[in-house]
């Protein structure tokens, strides 16, 4: 296999360095104080039709039952979001507001943004070929995890 300097390793934290940095700058144009808040917004988005409690927020982005009560906190807070009582009383749903929905589609205009910067140099068939080969190297890594 040719080796051009880099380890695959090294360039993914790369990438995800600039990700980072990229959306820590999109996040300055919102009013999200941070990242992960940014990110539990755009997946209540795309998930609407879904139930949505705490719990499934922690496992989605694998954080603990305090901090993800403390990022819910602050977003229900800042009027992002509220909580309603489910089927479970003890359980609550997770549910934008409006100003939270407004949000959202300030940081999907960032992320199309993104993604034109990330494709521009890459056709239809490296594109699908990239993403091909990053979701197996994501496979392959919880494969070895679930190992442990």
């Amino acid at each position: 296999m040719v080796n051009h300097g880099y380890e695959i390793g090294f360039l993914i934290r790369e990438i995800n360095n600039q990700l980072s940095r990229w959306l820590v700058k999109a996040c300055k144009e919102i009013e999200v104080r941070g990242r992960i808040q940014g990110m539990i917004l755009r997946y209540l988005s795309l998930n609407t039709d879904k139930k949505i409690i705490q719990k499934d927020l922690e496992k989605q982005f694998a954080v603990r039952a305090p901090t993800m009560s403390n990022l819910l906190s602050s977003l229900e807070n800042d009027g992002f979001i509220y909580r309603s009582k489910g089927e479970d009383s003890r359980q609550k749903l997770i549910i934008l507001t409006e100003k939270g929905l407004k949000e959202v589609d300030v940081m999907n205009s960032q992320i199309v943004l993104f993604e034109e910067v990330i494709k521009k140099d890459l056709s239809n068939k490296e594109c699908e070929t990239l993403i091909s080969y990053l979701t197996k190297i994501i496979e392959n890594i919880k494969e070895e995890l679930r190992k442990e």
